[in-house]
């Protein structure tokens, strides 16, 4: 998925007294960007409430397909299966296809640190995350139902991570003082 990087100021004075300040400076930092990796991975793990798809269907559904031509096909068919969060699909019939890779449940959240860096990483490693929540590959239905992209995430969140880390410099600033 995209990068959507966020960038402080005080980074490098922090940095330059990082060299021989106590190692409660780091612990700052490193609980400061913990704190802003919670609020993203909180937010973009967060399901849409449910829609249709995700309850019985009724006796007949109406399906929507476009052609290469940009002409759009439909056509009445019996309902035959739903999808169930964390399950996949289930049929009528009473069989489970159970395709679901746990989107919301597979975020995860890193933090790397060495003497001079602090990177916080959010990832997700299901196969379909990006067609459901990365903004150039999000399919229009996933759009349509409510799924937060990263990237919104990300520009909603930016103003709080940014307060989050910047008091994390502040006070590692006041610690090396």
């Amino acid at each position: 998925m995209a990068d959507g990087g966020i960038f402080l100021n005080g980074y490098n004075q922090v940095r330059a007294k990082f060299a021989n300040a106590p190692k409660e400076i780091g612990r700052e930092l490193s609980v400061g960007m913990t704190r802003a990796l919670a609020l993203l991975h909180d937010a973009i793990a967060e399901y849409p409430p449910e829609s249709e798809a995700n309850r019985p269907p009724g006796p007949m559904v109406t399906r929507r397909w476009k052609l290469k031509d940009g002409t759009v096909k439909e056509k009445r068919v019996p309902a035959n299966r739903w999808y169930v969060r964390g399950t996949g699909f289930r049929y009528t019939s009473g069989r489970v296809d159970p395709v679901s890779e746990q989107l919301g449940r597979s975020w995860t959240s890193t933090l790397n640190t060495s003497s001079t860096t602090w990177e916080g990483v959010l990832g997700n490693k299901t196969s379909y995350g990006p067609v459901v929540q990365d903004e150039t590959q999000q399919a229009r239905i996933h759009k349509a139902r409510g799924w937060k992209t990263v990237q919104s995430v990300v520009a909603e969140y930016r103003t709080r991570v940014i307060q989050v880390l910047q008091s994390a410099v502040d006070r590692a600033l006041n610690i090396a003082r």
